[in-house]
């Protein structure tokens, strides 16, 4: 009788199939470049294209594994080599979302934000994507925070955007690229 409810037990378990294993919370860019070749290669992998940079527009930014319990998120582009100078500041994005197209925002781009995200003013004071534009070759932080709420504006700055993110975050994911003029 024993043997008879293992093998019952056996049989039933042998259908069960494990868990699937949960994505890691990454974001990246599709148009970032290989940095190889470029100054400050070992500093980041990656590159930007001549074509967002200044004021162009932005590349695509692509992201997965938003982690559940996220209500909105928030992405912070800045450059930490001058002082954090802020370059493009977007947030209350839909977890739903897995990125933002290329061309979404800059200064020459009518924005059409998706849902009811918002834009911050970056050091070029508009709204909206300011591409790098350094005298040197210069690292760029990119923060993707993944929240439990909704955050309220207004923000007087990309450090108390930052703060209010980082107070009710449940994960935070970076990303860099490098990029100068001297091998434009």
């Amino acid at each position: 009788m024993v043997e008879r409810v293992l093998l019952v037990a056996l049989v039933a378990l042998g259908g069960c199939k494990p868990a699937p294993t949960p994505v890691p919370f990454r974001v990246w860019s599709p148009d970032f470049e290989p940095s190889a070749g470029h100054p400050r290669e070992d500093a980041c992998e990656s590159w930007l294209p001549q074509e967002h940079e200044c004021f162009g527009s932005n590349p695509e930014i692509a992201w997965e594994g938003v982690p559940e319990g996220t209500v909105s998120l928030a992405l912070i582009f800045d450059d930490p080599d001058a002082g954090g100078f802020p370059h493009w500041a977007i947030f209350n994005l839909d977890p739903a979302l897995t990125g933002l197209p290329a061309g979404l925002s800059g200064s020459d781009v009518d924005s059409e934000l998706p849902g009811s995200a918002i834009e911050l003013r970056n050091g070029a004071d508009f709204r909206g994507y300011l591409g790098s534009c350094p005298s040197g070759t210069n690292l760029y932080r990119w923060r993707l925070f993944a929240l439990t709420d909704w955050l309220e504006p207004p923000f007087a700055s990309f450090e108390d955007l930052s703060d209010a993110a980082e107070a009710v975050q449940i994960e935070r994911v970076d990303m860099c690229h490098v990029y100068g003029p001297a091998t434009i």
